[in-house]
């Protein structure tokens, strides 16, 4: 049994009506789609004006097409019909089913056509911001609710309290810590409220940006999915995560601070802190980003000491909780003197070895060892004759799998990800935008022990690198 018959085996299949075969012209993902299209439609038993009479306004020309692959829809409308028509039927299909011919959908609407496949992304984004402020103002309403009812017991018990002063005398201290708890209440209710209505404004910001997209998607079908707005969205959905979380816990310790222990307040707050660095980070790497493409990246060079820095990084690693064993550190005799922006080095440093800790294994190398710009002519004559080299090389070596040599010139793309939730993928491509603003150069291939190896070549004193291509090795 194939993968399609795997997976559709519980459509209640029935003769296929006459219907022309596939153009073999089509791409895979279309073909595929088609395939799966077909099954679904001969399982209703309806034929084209059967569907066009019960379920308008569709034409029957346009469920041809897309019976043919002529025309993938660009919305779930037609599926849907199909798969209730199933049910309807007696033959529901499972979630595992829908959920992979949602996929080919999806597959077949990109390749077919790209441009309506980012309007349907843009506009799920939109359905989700839409909902997410429809939850947002029934929050509101809800918590005003409360709110009126809290102020209308407080004005009650204030009444009675004037009233009552005088006959109440022996039970005023339980009436006063009534009357504080309300208080508190309206407080909490209060902060709940206005974090509902600021996450109401965030949201309508959101649609009001998601819109805007839209339009643009509309007016200029053509334009590069790297365009400023679709950055933007990006950042977008990158912020939104971490700055929910932020949002939630605040507002729980403002509502609820008293009740919580003090293990509690701390995991909370530490939450909170981790949540806000990681805001911090993804707004500091768009930044960085933002100066490598715009050629505006400031470089402050001085003497340092690439060995000290290297050192600095590890220690910082095994005080976050590495070990330290994993870690080591060659440094090769004959460095040469080397003027160089410090911070920047750091952060070259601190986001290669970063990416040997996330997708390495094994010992981390980190080697530190002077260099010259042309290695194929110093490697073919004798020492003596070398004179003093003129570059420095850092390499960062690990020993896990390695890097395909498919995959290999796309690391150091913009928002390239060896994953889809892999990040913002823009690390790599940093660490190249600053390695050249230093005048120098990355690279990327097999390790000599298995792994990957990113070897980083900067000038001795302050000119730029040209780095000779580099012979893979036989078994990549």
């Amino acid at each position: 049994m194939s993968a399609h018959d795997g997976v559709m085996s519980d459509i209640a299949r029935r003769p296929m009506p006459a219907l022309k075969p596939l153009d073999p012209g089509l791409s895979a993902e279309v073909l595929e789609w088609a395939d799966e299209l077909r099954s679904i439609w001969t399982a209703t038993g309806l034929s084209l004006n059967q569907f066009t009479c019960l379920y308008g306004p569709i034409d029957k020309g346009t469920v041809s097409r897309y019976l043919n692959g002529q025309r993938v829809p660009r919305d779930r409308w037609f599926l849907d019909k199909l798969l209730a028509i199933q049910t309807d039927n007696g033959n529901p299909l499972t979630p595992a089913v829908r959920e992979h011919l949602t996929m080919l959908h999806l597959r077949a609407l990109q390749v077919a056509h790209p441009h309506e496949y980012r309007v349907r992304l843009v506009n799920d984004e939109l359905e989700i911001a839409l909902t997410g402020k429809l939850e947002a103002e029934r929050y509101a309403r809800v918590l005003e609710e409360q709110l009126a009812e809290r102020n209308r017991q407080i004005q009650e018990l204030t009444d009675d309290k004037g009233r009552l002063r005088v006959a109440w005398d022996a039970d005023r201290e339980a009436m006063q810590a009534d009357f504080e708890r309300l208080t508190r209440d309206i407080d909490d209710i209060t902060g709940q409220l206005r974090w509902a209505r600021e996450r109401t404004a965030e949201a309508e910001q959101s649609c009001q940006h998601l819109e805007y997209l839209l339009e643009q998607l509309d007016d200029h079908p053509g334009a590069h999915e790297d365009s400023d707005g679709l950055r933007l969205s990006i950042l977008a959905r990158e912020l939104n995560t971490p700055l929910t979380s932020v949002k939630g816990f605040t507002a729980t310790m403002l509502a609820k601070w008293s009740k919580f222990t003090d293990d509690q307040k701390r995991v909370m707050l530490e939450t909170v802190f981790a949540d806000a660095d990681n805001i911090t980070r993804i707004v500091a790497g768009m930044m960085d980003a933002s100066m490598i493409r715009s050629g505006r990246m400031e470089i402050h060079r001085q003497l340092i000491d690439l060995p000290e820095h290297a050192r600095k990084i590890i220690a910082g690693r095994v005080a976050a909780g590495d070990a330290e064993d994993r870690f080591r550190l060659e440094i090769r005799d004959g460095l040469p003197e080397t003027w160089l922006d410090p911070d920047k080095i750091d952060q070259v440093l601190s986001e290669l070895v970063a990416n040997a800790v996330r997708h390495g294994a094994g010992i981390i190398t980190i080697v530190v060892q002077p260099a010259y710009l042309d290695d194929d002519a110093a490697a073919s004559m004798p020492v003596s004759d070398l004179g003093a080299p003129d570059a420095a090389a850092i390499s960062v070596l690990d020993q896990g799998d390695g890097i395909s040599p498919d995959i290999a010139p796309k690391v150091f793309e913009e928002f390239w990800r060896s994953k889809p939730r892999g990040g913002q993928g823009l690390g790599l491509y940093i660490v190249k935008g600053l390695a050249e603003a230093l005048g120098g150069a990355i690279s990327v291939h097999h390790a000599p022990g298995g792994g990957a190896e990113f070897r980083f070549i900067v000038p001795a004193g302050t000119g730029p690198v040209q780095i000779p291509e580099r012979r893979q090795d036989s078994d990549e």
